[in-house]
Order: structure tokens, then sequence, then C-alpha cells
């Protein structure tokens, strides 16, 4: 992926209608372009990051819209190149127009998707963490979501990346010295001191790439499943939660058959809520696959809420036991909620009397209970403390400090992976005493897979796949 000497044009503001709209041009022949169409100031006289009141004509010398047009000249512009930002009003019409316009210039083309920060990445702007950062700041839902994204941006992660390489470096440097003195058997580095390097590097490694769930839970949002026996209220808390009336609510038993997925907020925290299929014994295929369903949904979300109708027998709770263990290992947060209970005589009588039945299923020391909470439409207050002790156990899984370094993404992840597995090969080789050009080897290995963060070290597959995250615009 080579830098391009075209011109470019696009949209950049959202598609509809608004109040304005904003049309970017960037390129060596951005500024002659949009002056082809404009009526005012001459834009080659307008000084960087200055504006000029204006107007759009069309070929036929007619008024297409009153416009502002911004410049940012090379090289302090985001794309490094010469770029005019056209400030129209938000008509559908005049921002279609208006590009057409443009590129019946001949003089631009329209842009590819990202390419605007490809040109950023390509002209040394921005490194490929900084890129993705781009891409979540677009994405963010939350302010959590957002400081993540602008703490990457302005070099976080990357910092921490290029910190660990460059130790890295000097590790392999001292290695290879020793190679070039082979023959006069010359130590450069204590190889006491290589395996201490090596063992707290992949420490901090590790801290890294578990940042990855925190950096997952802020911003795609923290994981949570409703589970439980059929019509055990499961949908209408769905409903609840969401604020919306999603789920189809029946008191016919197998309703759900599918899960339904859907994320809402809870302050600044972002939630990623599923309600499941009602877990019990069936003949019917369609809700036996539900429930297969349901299974995977419990095995992946870290905090389950079990949904438990206060009449529910021992024997009953048993058999939602039965399917419900499967799914679950001690790294889940089991959370009971007992609903109903505005038809129970006494309801804090049956609470205590489910909470006795549930810690004596087999298996249940083993997991993460809180104690159970209450929950019926009856009461709105049981759902605003219900919130309260959805967003007090996710707390610690989604807390962030500005200025840490979080991964945020798969690929990230990987890499991080893939540098920890050479540096244990460079650990194992240090103190197996093998020679140096095997443990420099190993150590170089890590040092490209931690390049890949930062795009220090790319492919052209690996740079289309990041790049298509943008809209056109961008």
């Amino acid at each position: 992926m080579s830098q391009t000497t075209d011109t470019i044009c696009a949209i950049s503001t959202p598609p509809g209608i608004g109040g304005i709209a904003v049309i970017r041009v960037s390129g060596p022949k951005a500024i002659e372009a949009v002056q082809s169409l404009w009526r005012g100031r001459d834009l080659a006289s307008v000084r960087h990051a200055s504006a000029a009141v204006g107007e759009i004509i069309d070929n036929d010398g007619n008024i297409l819209d009153q416009a502002v047009a911004t410049i940012f000249r090379a090289p302090h512009s985001y794309t490094s190149h010469d770029t005019v930002e056209i400030s129209v009003h938000g008509s559908v019409y005049v921002q279609s127009r208006l590009l057409r316009l443009l590129i019946d210039t001949r003089l631009c083309r329209m842009a590819e998707p990202g390419e605007y920060t490809r040109l950023a990445y390509l002209a040394g702007r921005l490194d490929l963490a900084q890129v993705e950062a781009v891409a979540d700041i677009l994405a963010a839902r939350t302010a959590g979501a957002h400081s993540i994204a602008i703490h990457q941006l302005k070099g976080s992660l990357t910092g921490r990346i290029r910190e660990l390489r460059e130790r890295l470096i000097e590790l392999a440097s001292l290695l290879e010295l020793e190679l070039d003195f082979s023959e006069e058997d010359v130590e450069f580095a204590s190889r006491s001191t290589l395996i201490q390097l090596t063992t707290d590097i992949i420490s901090r490694i590790d801290r890294l790439t578990d940042s990855y769930t925190t950096g997952q839970a802020i911003l795609n949002g923290y994981p949570l499943a409703l589970a439980g026996a059929t019509n055990a209220g499961k949908s209408t808390l769905l409903n609840l939660l969401l604020d919306d009336d999603r789920a189809i609510v029946s008191d016919v038993h197998g309703t759900t058959r599918d899960t339904i997925q859907d994320t809402f907020s809870i302050g600044d925290t972002l939630f990623r809520v599923t309600d499941t299929a009602g877990l019990r014994k069936t003949d019917d295929p369609i809700e036996r696959e539900g429930i297969n369903r349901t299974c995977k949904v419990i095995h992946d979300a870290p905090l389950v809420l079990w949904l438990i109708d206060h009449s529910t027998t021992s024997d009953l709770l048993f058999s939602i036991w039965e399917h419900l263990r499967p799914a679950l290992s001690g790294n889940h947060i089991l959370l009971p909620v007992v609903t109903k209970t505005d038809t129970a005589a006494d309801p804090s009588v049956a609470v205590r009397r489910l909470f006795s039945d549930l810690t004596r299923l087999p298996g249940i020391g083993e997991m993460q209970i809180e104690a159970p909470v209450t929950h019926t439409t009856a009461d709105p207050s049981t759902l605003a403390t219900l919130r309260d002790a959805i967003l007090r156990i996710a707390r610690p899984h989604t807390g962030y400090q500005p200025g840490d370094a979080i991964i945020t993404n798969e690929r990230q992840r990987q890499a991080l992976l893939q540098a920890r597995e050479r540096l244990a090969e460079t650990h194992t080789a240090l103190t197996g005493g093998l020679t140096p050009d095997l443990v420099a080897h190993h150590l170089r290995e890590a040092i490209d897979s931690l390049a890949t963060i930062t795009g220090d070290i790319t492919t052209p597959d690996l740079l289309t796949t990041i790049f298509s995250r943008f809209c056109i615009g961008k």
C-alpha cells in the first residue's frame, strides 16, 4: 500500500438531512478543484487553518449554495496533503450535487472507505494503533469508550508497545554482538539478567493482554445473560431494562425460542444483554435448539442473571440447574433474581427458602454467587435495586483510569499472544543454555509481533482489513 498522488473527495458528515454538511477534498489539486466551483475570495490566498465565505456555482454559473471553505495546507493537514473542507447546507440534493460537480472537474475522484485516515497513516501522522483509535472514536457510545479511544489516539498504547520493543531490541543487540565475537567467548549480558528481563516483559505483556476484556466491555458493552425456566419473567425484564417492547411477553411457556440481544446503559456504563429461551425438558426440536443456543450465550457471558419464580419448587430448581450448570464455570458471576414476589404471601420468606435451596445445588459452591435480589413489575423500586446490583458487579470489569494502556480489539490481542509465545521460547532457550543465535531468533520474532500492533511491520491484507472499518468520508 503506497502513498497516492490522487486528489480525493467525499461527504464527511453522516448521511441524511442536517443543518450543515461537510465535503472534504484532499490532495495536490484540492484547492484547484474547489476553486473551479467557487465564487468568492481566491482560495489560493487563504492561509492554513483559515476559512473563506463564498458560493458554489455549477457549470452554467448557477448558484448551488452558499458555503464556507476551510483550508488546511500541506503538510499540516490530517492527510499531510492540501485539504479543503466545504461546509454547505445539509440538503441531500446539495451534498450529492456538489460531490458530482467536484468529480466532473476531473481533478479529483471519490475517496475509498478509510482513505483519508490511510493517507494519515502512510504519511506517518498516525500509527496503526492510533488508526484503530480513530475508528473507536467514531463508534464510541459511552464516555468510557470515548476516553479509551482518545487516550489511544494520543499514544498511550503506542508508547507502551514501543517501550517493550525497545527493551527487546536492546536484548537482541547484545546477543547479536556476542555472535560477532563468538570465537572470543565473550558474554555481553549475563544470562541471569536476560532471564529476569524476559520474565518481566512477559508479565507486562500479560497485563496488557488481560486488559482486552475490559476494553471490549467498555467499547461494546459488558455482557450479561438472562437465564431461567420458562415464564420466569426474562422477557419482561429485558423490555424493562431496554425501556422498549423488544421481546414478546406471554403466559405461554416456551414463547421465547431464540436469543434476543440489545444494549442499555446504567450511567456511563454500557451493557450488552441477551434474553434466552427458557430452560426445561422438551421434545420440541425447535425449542431444544433454542435451549442449546441459550447455553452458548450463558457460557460466553461473565454475568448471568438467573430469574427464578418465587413459587419454584426444589425439584424444579434442581431440574433447571441441570441445564444451567454445564454452561457455567468458576469465572462466571451468578446473580439470582427472584421474580413475581408481589404474589407471594411473604416475599422475604420466599427469597430465604429459594436461597437455601440454591446453596444445596451440586457444584454451586464452585460458582461466584451473589445474594439474591427481587424483581416484580408491581414495584418499580425493585428494578432500580437490580440495576444498582448489576452496575456494582460490573464496575470492577469496566473501570478505566485515563492514560491506562488498554487493548481494544482481537488483532492487538493476537499480536500480544504471539509475542508472549515467542518470549516464552526465548526464556526456555535462555534457561536451557542454548546458543545466542537461537535465543536471538526467538527475540526477533517477538519484536516483529509487537511491531504489527503499531504498524512498524505490516502486510497489505492487514491494512485492507483495518481501513475497511471506516466510512468513506473518514
